[in-house]
């Protein structure tokens, strides 16, 4: 039987695409991903939903920036 290494409950719950993009917001490149080092398939969704956020912020940013020139 394989033991499971489960986030704890607080860190599944959060919403990692806000996580994201709030991240982009601050102006973090995308190695402030918490889960960019791990190699662990179980962070894999966490780590999916967090570049999503990041990468739409960016866009975002980019539009702005466009429409701003």
């Amino acid at each position: 039987m394989r033991k499971s290494h489960r986030l704890p409950a607080r860190q599944r719950r959060r919403d990692w695409y806000a996580l994201g993009r709030a991240a982009a917001l601050r102006g973090a490149d995308f190695s402030a991903n918490p889960f960019f080092s791990l190699e662990d398939d179980e962070h894999s969704w966490n780590s999916h939903r967090w570049f999503c956020g990041w990468f739409d912020a960016q866009d975002d940013l980019d539009r702005s920036h466009s429409r701003g020139q």
